[in-house]
């Protein structure tokens, strides 16, 4: 725990980029006036430890991760101290970001949470903070999903059922897996779906799944894939790590696209016609047909520069709603610049009409958002410190710590021979190789291959490996890091110029040929020299963050809450 006190004014134009967040309760630390919520750190852990429940996150893990946090918010102090938040391109970023977040509160607002019943949502709410191990006997039939035979669907249930009563009479998982499951990524996999997902095999299954206990057999349920006979093989406590904004922003969203997207299309176009009729909204074909002829002129045009558009032809509405029009060079802006990249489905009209609606109607749920003060909301808040946070990190990493770090060809070169150790060809062996289904025949080549006759002739007459056959039987100089490893550990033992075999690996028996043997030795500075570049600049880079972050920690004030840290598991 540290803190101290800045006594400047000047801080306070630092702190604009604070904004309060959380309950006093909540707040794990503070780093001047800016918050690190308890939602925020445990938001972060899941990201970190994603299959590790929180309770078995270590105290100084938790502790490492949380002054990462800190450190995050101090570099943005310093960022905003250069005045890197005035960057244009920053500023637009976190525009657009907040227009998205506004936008997606008012989707969930107006289209998930009218298209998802509560009670299912609290029940997947609930579901999501087990993970449930389950194994899949799946039977399809003409007409479901992903399934391309001719089976009716009464065959098919008939059979899952057949299959249930085997189960029930003690026939192996395993075996019936292999013998009947139409799942091809499962098969393979003994039946295993570790984890199993919600949102993969519709509503009655996942009720099914999540709420047997374990070593209980279910189905055969019929879902959008076929029959599935499920067998409950593990179900873990619920994890303290889950349960954040992000697994429940998740869950809304796996639920519409998998059970109520069709739903959810109608209540958004429906939504987006109201907004439309509010704000008075409309477009400008004949000004888009224009803009269709314009982009069709200047295909002709080379070299194009987004700048060839005149101020008159980039001031043409294309779309109006309320006060706010939308040009043509309003589309071209969107590009940010690189227009010029992908004007060539602007010579489709539908293309243009259907992009222009778009951009108006997102704009149009950003403006009714606004209206209702959703850019006030706690969660958009803390959410839009953290983008800013992290984007003013990015700033400082790219602007200022890199261009600090740059490299003479003096240093390059000391580096280089500090350094040499890293830069090293490893022992290499030349190899030619023939491979056989029976030993027989690989015992008669080798002798052949032993009498000085052609190899590589005897490779291209012999080989049964397809990819070695391609090669000639060559593999050219193999280190021991080769994909061809025992080959290539048998060929070290050999020795340079030797017939060795033949031996047997997996499910064939080869003969090689060895030629030159290559010692390691150090790569020369020329061939090298952009790796050494590369690795110099990031050392330099983490010194002079990590006596950035030094200078920091010893100006500004900030604080931890170590109870509130080691409670929450």
């Amino acid at each position: 725990m540290k803190g101290r006190f800045l006594g400047t004014a000047s801080l306070l134009a630092l702190l604009m980029l604070t904004l309060h967040c959380g309950k006093k309760n909540d707040v794990i630390a503070k780093v001047e006036r800016m918050n690190i919520t308890l939602e925020e750190f445990r938001q972060a852990i899941h990201e970190r430890y994603k299959t590790t429940d929180m309770k078995n996150v270590s105290l100084d893990l938790r502790k490492q991760l949380l002054n990462e946090l800190i450190d995050n918010r101090l570099l943005a102090i310093k960022a905003q101290a250069l005045g890197l938040d005035q960057n244009a391109k920053f500023r637009l970023n976190v525009d657009r970001h907040e227009q998205r977040l506004l936008a997606r509160k008012l989707y969930e607002r107006e289209v998930m949470d009218k298209v998802i019943p509560d009670d299912l949502f609290q029940d997947y709410l609930k579901w999501n903070r087990y993970e449930v191990t389950a194994r899949l006997i799946l039977i399809g039939f003409k007409g479901a999903s992903g399934y391309r035979g001719n089976r009716k669907k009464a065959d098919a249930e008939k059979l899952a059922r057949e299959i249930r009563q085997r189960l029930d009479r003690g026939e192996s998982f395993s075996d019936l897996v292999k013998q009947y499951s139409e799942d091809m990524r499962t098969k393979q996999l003994d039946g295993f779906l570790k984890p199993y997902r919600i949102g993969q095999m519709g509503v009655t299954a996942d009720r099914l799944v999540f709420t047997a206990s374990v070593g209980a057999t279910i189905g055969p349920v019929q879902t959008r894939r076929g029959f599935a006979i499920f067998k409950i093989v593990d179900k873990r406590f619920p994890a303290a790590n889950q349960g954040t904004e992000s697994d429940t922003d998740m869950i809304k969203r796996r639920l519409i696209s998998s059970y109520f997207m069709e739903n959810a299309g109608k209540r958004f176009q429906e939504f987006s016609n109201r907004l439309q009729k509010k704000y008075q909204a409309r477009l400008f074909e004949d000004n888009m047909k224009y803009f269709q002829e314009l982009i069709q002129d200047w295909d002709n045009q080379q070299p194009k520069k987004d700048s060839d558009f005149t101020e008159k032809q980039r001031s043409i509405v294309l779309a109006q709603y309320d006060d706010r029009r939308i040009t043509i060079g309003t589309i071209i802006d969107q590009y940010d610049g690189k227009f010029y990249e992908n004007y060539h489905r602007f010579r489709s009209f539908d293309f243009i009409k259907k992009l222009v609606e778009n951009r108006m109607n997102f704009e149009i749920w950003v403006k009714e958002a606004r209206r209702r003060g959703y850019h006030k909301r706690e969660d958009i808040r803390r959410n839009m410190e953290q983008y800013r946070v992290r984007q003013l990190v990015a700033l400082l990493n790219r602007e200022y710590i890199k261009k600090q770090a740059k490299v003479t060809e003096e240093e390059i070169q000391q580096y280089y021979e500090k350094n040499k150790g890293k830069y090293i060809d490893p022992t290499r062996i030349e190899i030619w190789v023939t491979s056989f289904k029976d030993e027989a025949t690989a015992i008669q080549v080798a002798r052949r291959a032993r009498t000085g006759e052609d190899f590589t002739k005897l490779a291209e007459t012999y080989n049964v490996r397809d990819d070695l056959k391609r090669r000639k039987g060559y593999l050219g100089m193999q280190t021991t890091n080769s994909v061809f490893r025992n080959i290539v550990d048998r060929a070290f033992k050999a020795g340079p110029d030797q017939i060795e075999g033949p031996f047997q690996s997996g499910q064939y028996f080869y003969v090689i040929k060895t030629g030159r043997l290559e010692s390691q030795k150090v790569k020369p500075l020329d061939r090298v020299r952009l790796f050494v570049k590369s690795d110099l600049e990031r050392q330099k880079e983490r010194q002079i963050k990590e006596n950035l972050l030094e200078e920091l920690r010893r100006e500004h004030w900030f604080r931890i809450n170590e109870s509130l840290l080691r409670r929450v598991a």
